[in-house]
């Protein structure tokens, strides 16, 4: 599935390229048919089209073929396979850490903590015990929520793999800002500490919102194949909150079940024949 939208916009590419091809052909045909020489069909035929690369980028766009309509196929929220975000996300630690110039010091902050007290400008270990303490115990609220739902080892796993990886990129995240902290030349101690102290803060807020929406990101998952749940419907109404409580439906395209939320629960309900029994419902 990774592959697909690939050779999707690859063959999207090749098709601009044939297109002109037969445009130009066509066009030196006819002109040679009415007995113009070969250097002048190739004068004529190069002032009525212009050059390919006049076109080329307008044409990409329009039909999908560049780059940006790679990366908008390649988005986690579009893409189908499951395996988009945590290729996105080993992708973005490689990078955070090919790019830093202080590589190997973040990579002992990650693994190892500073020894004794010394100030922070001569450290050669970063600090990172705040970022392993969010982490950590996002990871732990995260083990016991997944614990608690029962929806499957596999989505587990998945769901685990993922916040590992948020987790170490957090942590990454976090070591590269007190490098560069480090670096800036402030004009006052009150200032560098109060951006600091913002930085906490906005930290910890941003950590719980990724969990929030790490959360939401499995919930909306398939616990079989992995893939997000389509075709969500309403049913009920939001006054009632026993009798015919509000209830989100949300189908696997794939025919592994539903997945229903209401105020009180959210269940996965699978089912070995769904596309079985839906036709069989909609021939009766």
């Amino acid at each position: 599935m990774l592959f697909e939208s690939l050779r999707d916009w690859q063959s999207r590419r090749r098709r601009f390229s044939e297109e002109w091809e037969f445009h130009r052909d066509q066009m030196a045909a006819e002109l040679r048919a009415s007995g113009l020489r070969q250097s002048e069909v190739r004068k004529i035929v190069r002032r009525r089209l212009g050059r390919k690369s006049r076109w080329r980028r307008a044409a990409l766009k329009e039909i999908g073929g560049d780059w940006r309509a790679l990366l908008r196929c390649y988005r986690p929220s579009r893409c189908p396979s499951p395996w988009v975000a945590p290729a996105w996300l080993a992708l973005a630690l490689v990078i955070l850490f090919v790019c830093n110039p202080l590589r190997w010091q973040m990579l002992s902050s990650f693994i190892s903590e500073p020894g004794d007290y010394v100030p922070i400008r001569k450290m050669l270990v970063i600090p990172a015990d705040f970022a392993r303490l969010i982490w950590g115990t996002l990871l732990i609220s995260a083990a016991m929520w997944l614990a608690r739902t029962g929806r499957g080892l596999r989505i587990s796993l998945y769901a685990l793999l993922l916040l590992v990886l948020l987790a170490a990129l957090g942590v990454f995240l976090w070591i590269a800002a007190i490098q560069a902290s480090i670096a800036i030349k402030w004009p006052s101690d009150l200032l560098e500490g109060s951006i600091l102290l913002g930085f906490f803060f906005a930290y910890f807020w941003a950590s719980l919102l990724t969990a929030k929406r790490w959360r939401a990101d499995v919930a909306s998952r398939c616990p079989v194949c992995l893939k997000r749940l389509r075709f969500a419907m309403t049913r009920g109404r939001s006054c009632d909150v026993l009798v015919h409580p509000l209830e989100l439906e949300s189908i696997c395209l794939e025919g592994h079940g539903a997945l229903r939320e209401d105020y009180w629960s959210s269940r996965f309900q699978p089912s070995a024949g769904f596309w079985k029994d839906l036709a069989a419902s909609g021939s009766e």
